[in-house]
């Protein structure tokens, strides 16, 4: 049933998010390059949410038939924990890294265009 409801949750949050958008002009550059609809992530970042299926089922199921079975008992209870943390960790880098990099570029083409109305005034 928890599966279900945020499966429901996020293709909701996809179609609405993707027809705000749309409707913004943001996305007009992307539809104008490539046929089809438009692409929210890219490429990278799809590959990230979908790591995470994988990451889940291992959680769910995997440690408990690899872990638990073997060698009678529990063996690394926290990796479950660790592997989500670690791959949550890396996520959270990469999106920090990526805003701080857009926000540099931003900063330094402000500059630029500064510097161009000074030596014309």
């Amino acid at each position: 049933m928890q599966v279900a409801l945020v499966v429901t949750y996020h293709l909701a949050a996809l179609v609405l998010l993707g027809r705000a958008l749309r409707g913004s002009g943001v996305l007009a550059e992307q539809s104008s390059k490539a046929p089809g609809p438009p692409v929210l992530w890219p490429a990278l970042e799809r590959a990230y949410l979908w790591g995470l299926v994988p990451l889940e089922v291992y959680c769910a199921f995997g440690h408990i038939l690899l872990c638990h079975a073997a060698v009678g008992g529990e063996r690394l209870p926290f990796l479950p924990l660790l592997l989500t943390s670690v791959y949550g960790a890396c996520g959270v880098v990469w999106a920090w890294a990526k805003m701080a990099s857009r926000f540099l570029r931003w900063r330094s083409s402000d500059a630029v265009l500064e510097a161009g109305r000074g030596k014309t005034a």
